[in-house]
Order: C-alpha cells, then sequence, then structure tokens
C-alpha cells in the first residue's frame, strides 16, 4: 500500500511526464509551421513581382493594340440607327 506521500509524487510524476510530452507536441507542431511558412515569404514575393510584370507587359499590350487600331486608315462602319429593328 502507498503513503499519501507515495500517491502524490506518483500523481506529480505522471502529470510531469504528460506536460513533457505535451511542450514536445507543441514544439513538433512550431517546427512544421515554421517549416511549412518559411518558403511562404519567398513566394508572396515572387507573386508581387510576378504581378508587376505581367501589369506592365498587360499595359504595353493595350498601347500597342491602341497604336494598331488608330493606325487603320478608313472611316469606321457608320452606327446602326435602329439597332433594336
Amino acid at each position: 500500500m502507498q503513503s499519501k506521500l507515495d500517491q502524490s509524487i506518483t500523481k506529480a510524476a505522471a502529470s510531469e511526464a504528460t506536460y513533457s510530452a505535451d511542450q514536445a507536441n507543441l514544439k513538433t507542431i512550431q517546427d512544421t509551421i515554421a517549416s511549412a511558412t518559411t518558403p511562404l515569404e519567398g513566394a508572396q514575393s515572387q507573386l508581387a513581382a510576378d504581378g508587376a510584370i505581367l501589369k506592365r507587359d498587360l499595359l504595353a499590350l493595350a498601347q500597342t493594340a491602341t497604336e494598331a487600331a488608330n493606325a487603320i486608315s478608313g472611316d469606321p462602319a457608320p452606327a446602326d440607327p435602329n439597332p433594336n429593328v
């Protein structure tokens, strides 16, 4: 039969083991999150850079298309005065 002191020691040891396991679990989760999010910053920077390039190229395309449209000679076809008929 265990004395009250022995029972308290056993309970404290079990609590310590549970706490230690919780600490290890938390560290594992923190390490996993750090590993998963480390590439995120680089990917976000790359996305921003690629977005800026896309915007620049789309603006250049719009400018070139406008210049090409303006270079077409001749009058545009007249608008239909009764488009709903």
